[in-house]
């Protein structure tokens, strides 16, 4: 899975034990450059969903992005994912299979447009710096998300999960510099090697 199939989905499953508001952590993950790559197949984590796109006359051109439902309305995402508007109309996709199909909806999915997108204020754009910082984005849906349960935010320190292992799941590659995978819900464990409080 790619970088950013980690990013959101960390965030969203260590904040399991904590409270249910929309907040922003206190402190975060460190993120490497190189891709994550790997992982089965999975069909729950239900609030993991993924980043769509459709086209203007309605065709379903699949998933780009991986996200997280935090609130009923409300999915943390990548900031890079969205840095860049394409000519469409986004949708969150809940559901393992967000691969293009002919039609105007994946196979296995409901989609959920999106209403506003809330970049990081303080995010540092590739080309900006040697790494990305505040990596973070917001997104704000037209209707709530039926039937799934949001990950609540952590609010608590990362410090004393370091060197623990953790489950992170996305709709990423699974094999470096291939297409392969992408648009399939995988999970994969990963362990946690560094905590930053100034990457978002």
């Amino acid at each position: 899975m790619g970088r950013h199939t980690a990013l959101a989905i960390l965030i969203g499953l260590v904040g399991l034990p904590g409270c249910g508001d929309e907040t922003q952590p206190e402190s975060s993950l460190s993120s490497g450059e190189l891709a994550i790559v790997g992982g089965v197949r999975e069909v729950n984590f239900s609030p993991v969903g993924a980043l769509a796109l459709t086209e203007p006359d309605g065709t379903y051109l699949g998933s780009f992005c991986t996200g997280t439902l935090i609130g009923s309305r409300w999915v943390l995402t990548a900031a890079h994912c969205l840095e860049r508007r394409l000519f469409g109309t986004y949708h969150f996709v809940v559901g393992p299979d967000a691969r293009p199909v002919p039609g105007p909806r994946p196979t296995l999915g409901r989609q959920y447009r999106f209403e506003r997108i809330h970049l990081h204020p303080g995010y540092v754009r590739p080309g900006e710096a040697t790494m990305l910082f505040n990596d973070v984005a917001l997104v704000e849906l037209q209707e709530e998300v039926a039937d799934v349960v949001p990950y609540p935010i952590n609010r608590s320190d990362l410090g004393p999960l370091l060197g623990r292992q953790v489950t992170h799941v996305g709709y990423g590659l699974t094999a470096p510099g291939t297409p392969v995978g992408s648009g399939l819900k995988h999970r994969g464990d990963l362990t946690i090697d560094g905590v930053g409080i100034t990457h978002y």
